[in-house]
């Protein structure tokens, strides 16, 4: 079996013949078992200096991609809220808001922490954004 750095993918003669890339380098079964059992554990697989498959840990996460993959269902939400005192206030900004914004509070079937309600929500009853998170944390400690 090969590996192509400069294509990131693998290589066997008897399928791929003479289409193999220039650049592939040989790597034995077990060293692809290893690989393919990294890449099942969120590592990736790059090349080293010398075009060598190695596996690496992926960059960590900013605060907006965390941010971003944050959601939980009505139920959650609504009860996180309660626990942590706010429902009352973020209720009566809905109660203020437009009809969308009315309907999608009582319908949605899942908030998500980048959504632009749950920002101006907590924008406009005074909490920052890492309170806002606590929402999303709180919210999927429940069991339903």
């Amino acid at each position: 079996m090969k590996y192509s750095a400069a294509t990131g993918g693998f290589y066997f003669d008897s399928i791929h013949g003479v289409n193999v890339p220039v650049d592939a380098v040989e790597i034995s079964d077990e060293h692809y078992d290893y690989l393919c059992q990294g890449q099942s554990n969120r590592k990736r697989i790059i090349p080293d200096g010398n075009g060598y498959p190695i596996l690496q840990d992926p960059p960590e996460l900013t605060i907006d991609e965390i941010r971003a993959a944050m959601q939980c269902s009505r139920w959650r939400f609504k009860r996180a809220l309660t626990q942590l005192g706010w429902r009352a206030d973020v209720e009566a900004f809905v109660a203020s808001a437009d009809q969308d914004t009315k309907d999608m509070y009582a319908d949605a079937h899942n908030f998500t922490r980048l959504h632009p309600f749950i920002v101006a929500a907590g924008q406009l009853i005074g909490k920052t954004p890492d309170q806002i998170d606590q929402i999303f944390a709180i919210g999927n400690g429940f069991v339903e």
